[in-house]
């Protein structure tokens, strides 16, 4: 009896041994990956934040031209090969959408430049837009249908609108396009067989501008307020 009950003491303390090494281990494997967590936003960090010394560099020297255009859209190319990008980050609906998604990365202010990270919806196209500033756009991932336009009229009546088509293509994985500032910045867009997920640089904080949406078959112009000022 006595036998039976040291092995069965000694059997219970080699289990208790092995959970207590699980148990530290296990305390050692989450604080392992917080760790691995952190360094990796660090990361994600360190490299938003280069793409803005770049840009800001470049159009300190150059302004809004192809110089400074080309150095953005390399900055770009290179932020999007970082992983985490998209992890984490607290979308926003864009375009009275749900689906259709925004968020600064990073912001010299409402009107200097502006990091923005995009989703766009498959088969759901954007209105026709503006944003009231220049800006590059680089796809992270995803098709997507991007057609430009231009007002042919006169731009007097706030309220009215005449638009002419000027382009449309399909941009890919890694594919960069630019506009210029108002009025070149009026284009509309859709994802293609998915979501496609977009980095954009511009001159001012589009999240947070007033923007004009417009309808080419009727003329009409409407003026959206901005959720994310109204909400601050």
């Amino acid at each position: 009896m006595y036998n039976i009950n040291f092995r069965a003491k000694r059997f219970v303390i080699a289990v208790l041994a092995v959970q207590i090494v699980a148990l530290s281990s296990c305390r050692q494997t989450g604080e392992e990956a917080a760790k691995e967590k952190d360094s990796e936003n660090s990361y994600v960090q360190i490299a938003i934040d280069t793409t803005m010394r770049d840009a800001r560099k470049a159009i300190e020297e150059h302004g809004f031209k192809e110089p400074a255009i080309s150095v953005i859209k390399n900055s770009l190319a290179d932020l999007a090969r970082i992983n985490g990008l998209r992890d984490r980050q607290d979308l926003q609906g864009l375009h009275g959408s749900t689906k259709t998604e925004a968020v600064v990365l990073a912001s010299d202010g409402m009107n200097d430049l502006t990091l923005i990270l995009a989703r766009f919806a498959p088969d759901e196209p954007t209105p026709v837009h503006d944003h009231g500033t220049w800006a590059v756009l680089h796809v992270l991932e995803g098709r997507d249908r991007y057609i430009a336009w231009k007002r042919v009229d006169d731009g007097t009546d706030p309220d009215r609108a005449r638009l002419e088509k000027t382009s449309e293509q399909i941009l890919h994985t890694s594919d960069s396009i630019h506009w210029f500032g108002p009025p070149h910045d009026i284009h509309s867009q859709v994802a293609q067989d998915g979501p496609a997920w977009e980095l954009i640089l511009a001159g001012s904080n589009m999240l947070a501008l007033d923007r004009h949406y417009f309808d080419p078959a009727t003329g009409h112009v409407a003026t959206a307020k901005s959720q994310l000022r109204d909400e601050g």
